[in-house]
């Protein structure tokens, strides 16, 4: 009965495509060694970007004032956010970065990190073009200005977001030891709030990519089937992995503090392949829905002549 529902249910955004058809996809998409061999590629050269990049953020924050407490609400941020094995080990380190103010680092942080950034969307944008069998027309030039561009969005979102994250962890703090405050609605509120934006700017970034990453002469809609399957995928890895790795895992009781990069490379991958498979659907759906206009015509020729 269950499986006859999927078969006809049809979620907002995935149309034509029933969620039973968006399931199998998802599936047999994960076991494609073509996109597995891709994710790996782009997660090597997002890793690449992201410590340097974490050094640049960062090393801004020793200029906030200390006063507003942006440095002690980002710290509980990351034991939220980050597993615990993974915070441990870098305690020590973005404590240090946040509270020293460091000039050379902040300027050296930067050109790295956007250069191997924009070296990583570029690759996306390579790896779009291949999985929907378009040639690419544009030139190296403005491919990588576009490339440019989007990581200047993802970057700007990802400070807007952390910006939001922290404030919304020290209006927490504030109300639990300032005001004493012991009511579970508020903070329940508060923490909602912090989720769902990070929900809408990821669905956001994610959709950008998937319109303005391609070469493609006719762009896709901008709330499209791939952007809505990326955007839960990824919130159910970061749920889901950051449960493992808390309560499961022993990556560092293993491997010690190399145990730290294994767990963010592995992220980095699945982030990846949740990119890659939202825009496989996409594609999918492209694709079916030409084959529909493709062939309706033809069907309505054969109808006539009989």
């Amino acid at each position: 009965m269950l499986i006859e529902w999927t078969k006809v249910c049809v979620l907002p955004g995935f149309s034509p495509l029933p969620l039973y058809t968006v399931a199998t996809f998802f599936f047999r998409e994960v076991g494609k060694e073509a996109l597995v061999n891709k994710a790996s590629s782009l997660a090597y050269n997002f890793m690449l970007a992201i410590f340097p990049g974490i050094i640049f953020l960062f090393t801004l924050i020793p200029y906030i004032p200390k006063r507003i407490g942006f440095q002690e609400g980002l710290m509980s941020l990351l034991a939220l956010v980050l597993p615990n094995n993974a915070f441990d080990a870098l305690e020590t380190t973005i404590d240090n970065i946040v509270n020293i103010q460091n000039g050379s680092l902040l300027s050296i942080g930067f050109f790295l990190s956007m250069f191997f950034a924009t070296n990583g969307v570029h690759n996306l944008m390579i790896a779009f073009n291949k999985s929907s069998l378009i040639v690419e027309t544009r030139s190296l030039l403005k491919r990588r200005l576009v490339a440019l561009i989007l990581t200047m969005v993802l970057v700007l979102s990802m400070i807007v977001c952390i910006a939001a994250m922290t404030l919304g962890v020290i209006a927490i703090n504030y109300l639990k030891k300032e005001m004493n405050y012991d009511g579970n609605l508020t903070i329940y509120v508060i923490q909602f709030t912090q989720w769902a934006l990070l929900g809408i700017l990821y669905f956001i970034n994610v959709s950008i990519l998937y319109r303005y990453g391609p070469a493609h002469a006719k762009k896709w809609k901008f709330f499209s089937a791939g952007s809505w399957l990326a955007t839960i995928l990824a919130f159910l890895t970061i749920w889901g992995f950051s449960f493992y790795i808390n309560n499961f895992s022993a990556y560092n009781k293993l491997y010690g503090s190399i145990g730290t990069l294994m767990v963010v490379m592995i992220w980095l991958y699945l982030n990846s392949l949740i990119l890659l498979i939202g825009f496989e659907l996409n594609a999918s759906v492209d694709l079916s829905k030409r084959s529909v206009k493709i062939i309706r015509p033809r069907f309505n020729l054969f109808k006539s002549n009989k």
